[in-house]
Parts: C-alpha cells; sequence; structure tokens
C-alpha cells in the first residue's frame, strides 16, 4: 500500500486508454510500420508514464505478435515480441 502510494504522490502512476487505429497518429503508425516491415495492426492504446504520452501498438507479422511503444514524436521506445499462437 505504501508504494501504491508513494507511486501517486511522485507522479509515477500510469494511466491507458483504448484508442481506435483511426485515432492514432500516422506518424506513429508510420514508425511501427517501418519498425516491423509487414506489420498488421490490431490494437492501439495510449499510455502517460511520468507525464509523456506514450503510444502502444499491437500487432502481427510473420507469424509473430508484436507490442510496440513509440513517442508522440514517432521515436521506438520498446519492442516486444512472441510467437503468435493463432
Amino acid at each position: 500500500m505504501l508504494a501504491l502510494r508513494l507511486l501517486l504522490l511522485t507522479g509515477c502512476f500510469s494511466s491507458e486508454q483504448t484508442l481506435a487505429i483511426s485515432e492514432v497518429p500516422q506518424l506513429v503508425i508510420d514508425a511501427a510500420l517501418a519498425e516491423v516491415p509487414g506489420l498488421e495492426i490490431e490494437e492501439a492504446s495510449t499510455e502517460t508514464e511520468d507525464g509523456i504520452l506514450i503510444y502502444e501498438i499491437e500487432g502481427t507479422a510473420n507469424g509473430m505478435e508484436y507490442e510496440i511503444e513509440i513517442s508522440a514524436t514517432g521515436e521506438i521506445l520498446e519492442v516486444e515480441s512472441e510467437k503468435d499462437d493463432d
């Protein structure tokens, strides 16, 4: 409980909001597609971490599932991948 209070007090708490893919800026879409050629975007959301807006793009390509975190300026922050179970 103390850790949660500290997170709230220091502003480190993050909040996530689901977006329609059409609501994602083209700059962010282009960055995701450049990072993972052939990516089929399935889900998008935003998250604010330490006051910074981050877009999270999820999709599949070449038998893999991807989760890509991208800044509002199009910078790739993190890419996670795993084998697609479908």
